[in-house]
């Protein structure tokens, strides 16, 4: 078994009803590199968001990571990516 879906049901084309019914995926190997090549697919879509997510912070300005709380540089007094991630503590 891959997973499960979030349980939506489709609405105009696309899955955004939630009827709390998440039904199981269940993936069969088609070749002896189908889990490599699964893997590597899933990490290029994980990098692809993650561009689209910096795409996204270059073009806010300077006051909308302020509304949400982002951090503030103190040295440059501009609100900027950490250099190093929060301790999860």
């Amino acid at each position: 078994m891959l997973g499960e879906t979030r349980g939506h049901a489709r609405a105009g084309g696309r899955y955004t009803d939630p009827h709390g019914r998440p039904k199981e995926i269940f993936v069969r190997s088609l070749g002896p590199d189908a889990g490599t090549m699964a893997s590597l697919h899933a990490e290029l879509a994980n990098m692809k968001g993650c561009l689209v997510a910096a795409r996204l912070a270059r073009s806010l300005t300077q006051e909308e990571p302020a509304l949400v709380g982002a951090w503030r540089n103190p040295e440059a007094g501009l609100h900027e990516p950490r250099p190093d991630p929060p301790s999860t503590g």
